[in-house]
């Protein structure tokens, strides 16, 4: 019955959810406490890895690189909101 506690103990929106089945079985206190910290760890080290893995990749591109693509992503983003409202508003007036 580790499953749940690992699993839906700490991603966004499952936490809710996988507490019905923990709750629902005979787990103990000490069980689950120990089970639980297992998971903390686990994911600590998931995202906080991640995050170093990412950061050291992002400092490799460099800072000046990185900011031209958020650019780009920026006017990527804007240009389709825009189409997008021009379309809808084409479709009101019809």
């Amino acid at each position: 019955m580790a499953q749940p506690t690992f699993l839906y103990r700490y991603p966004k929106g499952l936490r809710t959810i996988g507490a019905l089945p923990v709750g629902l079985t005979a787990i103990s206190w000490r069980r689950f406490s120990v089970l639980n910290g297992c998971s903390t760890l686990l994911w600590v080290i998931v995202l906080v890895g991640g995050g170093y893995i990412f950061g050291a990749t992002f400092d490799a591109l460099g800072v000046e690189n990185l900011t031209a693509i958020s650019l780009l992503l920026l006017c990527v983003f804007l240009v389709t909101l825009y189409r997008l409202w021009n379309k809808t508003a084409e479709v009101k007036t019809l």
